[in-house]
């Protein structure tokens, strides 16, 4: 992605050199279909307009159109206006996915940028739509109105923006794993980055979310396809058993690059992970009661009561009748060796 400067310097918010330290990030988009980020310059650089946001996204390019001090007209109040920087991501026509996986890319990695330079973090980042409920912009419902077409909201955002502050948001979506990268599959580079963990999480059928928690669900079932112990911590013997898996170097490190990355990158392209956990249900063991009596060598109430429940005897009275169900039981068995 390119980020460029080019400041509208006859709209008021710059003529107006209002500057305020920012405290968070407002995330728009334009509802402009087809109004690409370059095309706002010759919309907005006007002495007569006071409305404006500090930058543009759209699925090639990041502009700064004011400098990031200045108060922008942006959420219609003043804390808003004054104290939070905007981006507007642009929208095509058509609402595509292609262009939506690109421009949002764009804006998690423009995001983080700007996170850097106002020292900020993803809990400073919010939408109109939260600003609104938080009683610091108008009534608008961007950009979730968009996003949501897609599967995405400012949770998932949040996190992908971390990622990229991380440095882990390699071609970052947070719903899963790109439908750009899919088409191509992984990148064979050696490095256990969000794509492969997706990847792999949804091959063992766990949620998809480009994270190694530290204990993770993936990684144990990972484990139980490995034959280790499933403790859901991605330890030496875990690496050792993938790496066994895959025919690679056995030392339990993931170096990076790392051989066993790579292998594994080219079996979940190809489908030949071959690492399936049997998910049939194990039969519960019977167990049997134990009995819980006086041990004085009588026959009596609590034993025989006891003895019936063992025996899964219809009646359970305590008591050995002339002819007796428990006697009858207890023949049988010693007939077929069972007692």
């Amino acid at each position: 992605m390119e980020i460029k400067q080019n400041y509208m310097t006859r709209n008021r918010c710059y003529t107006l050199n209002r500057n305020y330290k920012k405290q968070g990030i407002v995330i728009h988009s334009t509802a402009t279909p087809g109004v690409m980020a370059p095309d706002w310059f010759r919309r907005w650089n006007n002495p007569g307009l006071s409305k404006a946001v500090h930058s543009f996204v759209d699925d090639k390019v990041a502009i700064e159109y004011l400098p990031d001090t200045r108060e922008a007209w942006h959420v219609a109040t003043r804390k808003g206006n004054r104290y939070y920087y905007g981006i507007e991501l642009c929208e095509d026509r058509g609402h595509s996915r292609e262009f939506f996986l690109k421009a949002y890319a764009n804006d998690v990695k423009f995001t983080a940028v700007i996170c850097k330079r106002l020292n900020l973090t993803v809990k400073d980042i919010y939408s109109h739509k939260e600003a609104n409920r938080l009683g610091f912009a108008s009534n608008h419902g961007d950009p979730e109105h968009w996003w949501s077409k897609f599967g995405y909201n400012m949770d998932m955002f949040r996190r992908d923006v971390q990622r990229e502050l991380s440095g882990i948001g390699d071609e970052i979506v947070s719903g899963g794993v790109s439908d750009v990268v899919m088409s191509k599959g992984l990148d064979v580079d050696g490095y256990l980055g969000y794509n492969t963990i997706v990847a792999l999480q949804k091959e063992m059928g766990t949620y998809q979310d480009g994270i190694i928690s530290k204990v993770s669900p993936m990684v144990a079932r990972l484990q139980l396809a490995l034959g280790v112990t499933a403790d859901g911590i991605l330890g030496p013997n875990t690496i050792k058993a993938l790496q066994r898996h895959l025919g690679t170097y056995v030392d339990g490190i993931i170096s990076k690059p790392s051989n066993m990355v790579k292998e594994l990158q080219r079996r979940l392209n190809a489908g030949t992970l071959n690492l399936k956990v049997n998910t049939t249900p194990k039969p519960k063991p019977v167990v049997k009661p134990k009995l819980k009596v006086e041990e004085d060598g009588i026959l009596g109430t609590d034993t025989i009561k006891e003895w019936q429940i063992a025996w899964n005897m219809k009646y359970v009275d305590g008591k050995i009748s002339p002819v007796s169900a428990l006697v009858l039981e207890l023949q049988k068995r010693i007939n077929n060796g069972t007692i």
